[in-house]
């Protein structure tokens, strides 16, 4: 009865023992020294660029002393304040008259002229 299936079960178990030797003589992965030294070697020259340039604007130091200034003060605001518009339907994708809104919706002929080609 098992000589039917002794090839498939040699098979398999030979996987098996040669996926068990890999797993215990693999080599080990070293753990890194530190975060910074595994980041600092990992970046790239753009990388570098960009965390030097980040240093660049973290050293800038802003005055306050611009926004008490009477220059800044005389500067007029031309801002337009927008009435809040009325809300239309709560679905807009419901089919029309399934929300409880009645619909002006125009009955009859297109107001769009037809023209023959």
């Amino acid at each position: 009865m098992f000589e039917k299936y002794k090839k498939i079960i040699g098979i398999v178990l030979g996987i098996l023992v040669l996926f068990v030797v890999y797993m215990v003589f693999k080599p080990k992965a070293e753990a890194p020294l530190s975060a910074t030294t595994t980041a600092a070697a990992a970046l790239s020259g753009q990388d570098s660029e960009l965390l030097a340039l980040l240093s660049q604007l973290n050293a800038i130091k802003l005055n306050g002393a611009f926004f008490t200034d009477q220059l800044f003060l005389s500067l007029t605001d031309f801002s337009v304040n927008l009435a809040p518009e009325p809300r239309q339907r709560p679905n807009p994708f419901a089919p029309i008259g399934s929300d409880g809104v009645s619909a002006n919706t125009q009955q009859g002929t297109s107001s769009v002229a037809k023209t023959g080609l």
